[in-house]
């Protein structure tokens, strides 16, 4: 049994699944992970320098820093898709997902600066 819960609920359930399960298979292949010991404290309360000096491993902040590391790091991928399809998805997504919103306000830019 597997459970996730990072992929976000727009994402393929099937797409995600297999590039979940070949990154798993990767890592065990590979064994390139260093894996931190158990935490007896809330990490939500941690500074970001704790973070950093207990060397915590995180997840991208925003879907740009996702795609930016997919673009980077994908060859773990070449089992499952060409790299030729992980750059046009790379692309497709920074054209319609990406660029997009971030040249828009947010919520909270549009009540402190546009709002008289």
């Amino acid at each position: 049994r597997i459970e996730t819960r990072f992929p976000d609920s727009t994402a393929c359930p099937y797409l995600a699944f297999a590039v979940l399960m070949i990154a798993g298979l990767d890592g065990i292949k590979n064994g390139g992970y260093d894996l931190v010991g158990p935490f007896n404290e809330d990490l939500f309360e941690l500074t970001r320098e704790e973070i950093a000096e207990r060397k915590i491993p995180e997840l991208p902040n925003s879907f740009r820093d996702a795609l930016e590391g997919l673009e980077k790091d994908h060859d773990f991928l070449a089992p499952i898709m060409s790299s030729d399809y992980v750059m046009e998805y790379v692309s497709y997504m920074f054209d319609r997902h990406v660029v997009p919103v971030e040249g828009r306000p947010t919520a909270h830019e549009y009540i402190t600066t546009y709002s008289c």
